[in-house]
């Protein structure tokens, strides 16, 4: 009897293995569809990301239908690693609204040639998604952390008078320190965390 358990136990972990290398194989075949969907933006997604580059084309074509996700592939693509973070935190944030019921009017949007909102939800806010990494030396000083505020501030600023009528929200992916929340709500800013759905 022992014998046959541990043999059915060896099958099952056979089994479960089996499973794990279909869908694998499953996620490849999709991001190869994807990479050929997407042409030569796809190769270099391809390229450029490798392992992960399934998973950017995935998230990619649930908001390739959005105005400006084409300005979104090219800060995906840019030669600037911050743009490229940026990017692909405004990529993950815009298809988790999408998810969560949020109608996209925009995203990368850009206003007399200059970079605008991020996301702009239909009938809602205009969202700027901020990826920074607090801990960074600069952030230490409360010089540093000023500076970022007025930037930050200005930045909302010119949102606003982009988008009049319109609540402008900074969606951080890391809490900002208290400084830099207190001087953008002073500013009539929203801010708020990114939050991702459940899977």
């Amino acid at each position: 009897a022992r014998d046959v358990a541990k043999a059915v136990d060896k099958l099952d972990d056979l089994a479960d293995g089996a499973r794990a290398v279909d869908k694998a194989n499953d996620a490849r075949r999709g991001a190869g569809r994807l990479v050929t969907k997407y042409g030569d933006d796809g190769a270099r997604i391809a390229d450029e990301y490798g392992e992960y580059a399934g998973d950017i084309l995935q998230t990619f074509d649930q908001i390739a239908h959005v105005k400006g996700s084409d300005q979104l592939m090219k800060d995906l693509l840019s030669g600037s690693r911050t743009t490229r973070q940026g990017a692909l935190s405004e990529l993950g944030y815009a298809a988790s609204l999408q998810k969560r019921g949020f109608e996209l009017e925009k995203v990368g949007d850009v206003i007399n040639g200059k970079k605008a909102g991020d996301i702009v939800v239909k009938n809602g806010p205009v969202i700027d998604v901020k990826d920074y990494n607090w801990n960074a030396a600069s952030y230490q000083s409360e010089r540093g952390l000023q500076r970022t505020a007025d930037r930050m501030v200005r930045q909302a600023q010119k949102h606003q008078e982009r988008y009049p009528g319109r609540e402008i929200e900074f969606a951080f992916t890391e809490n900002p320190p208290q400084a830099i929340a207190d001087a953008l709500k002073n500013a009539g800013v929203k801010v708020t965390k990114v939050t991702w759905p459940a899977q």
